[in-house]
């Protein structure tokens, strides 16, 4: 096993360092496919394929072998369905674990309350932040869904899952360490997003009116706008980190000396 393994930090820096270098390649195919996630189904696979894009383009840069967009897409491009069917298996595991987390927190408070218990808070509090830890879990160990499909050539739905999952098992601390730093970094765009949106809101109200017609299409295709800039700013920012954390785990985890 490779003992030289990434820091935290290293593996920040890493990401960040390929998003400052290729941000002007990556902000176009981030925004389209910003785009395309307005369309129902086709456009949602169009999506996980961008996010997939961007994540082999970054991990090509890491180990010095840089692909053109064109070269990257062709290899990505097959396994469209995959993403958008990989997408869908993951929405629906963690719909059934929030489902049936929150199933269980309702019937506890049900019970509870019945028996006018002063510890409901005590019991409620604590099961929540476990459903939390518990989202957060899954997350995690299946994060890197979309790079196993678009680096590793993987065209089954299910073996993506797996392969993410057996490469961050063990590991969840570190890559929550990560995400959560990564989280920090990205919060200033989302602050100034919601912001520049109510300014905007503020300014069309006072104008129009909160019940104009006008308003109301002005106030969507501005937040439309916005939110395309956010995702072309913050998707390959995040595919980025995911192609470093891809990379560090594979070295880790198989000795592998990608470089």
């Amino acid at each position: 096993m490779n003992s030289s393994s990434l820091g935290v930090g290293d593996v920040v820096s890493a990401g960040l360092r390929i998003y400052r270098d290729r941000f002007k390649t990556y902000f176009p195919l981030a925004i389209i496919a910003g785009l395309w996630s307005i369309v129902p189904i086709y456009g949602w696979a169009k999506y996980g394929q961008a996010t997939g894009l961007i994540s082999r383009l970054a991990f090509g840069e890491i180990i010095e072998k840089p692909e053109s967009v064109y070269e990257a897409r062709n290899r990505v491009q097959p396994r469209l369905w995959t993403f958008f069917l990989a997408s869908l298996l993951i929405s629906l595991i963690v719909f059934g674990v929030l489902f049936v987390s929150f199933l269980v927190v309702g019937i506890l408070t049900a019970i509870a309350t019945g028996t006018n218990t002063p510890a409901l808070f005590l019991i409620i509090v604590p099961l929540l932040i476990g459903i939390f830890i518990l989202f957060f879990w899954f997350f995690t160990r299946l994060s890197l869904v979309e790079l196993m499909i678009s680096i590793e050539d993987i065209s089954e739905p299910t073996r993506a899952i797996g392969r993410s999952w057996q490469l961050t098992k063990q590991f969840v601390g570190r890559l929550a360490l990560i995400y959560f730093i990564a989280g920090l970094i990205s919060l200033p765009i989302s602050f100034a997003s919601n912001f520049i949106l109510g300014i905007f809101q503020v300014i069309l109200e006072g104008i129009f009116g909160a019940d104009s017609d006008i308003f109301q299409l002005l106030e969507s295709l501005i937040s439309l706008a916005i939110n395309l800039l956010s995702i072309g700013i913050m998707m390959p920012f995040w595919q980025s980190i995911k192609a470093a954390i891809y990379y560090d785990l594979r070295s880790q985890r198989e000795g592998i000396d990608l470089m």
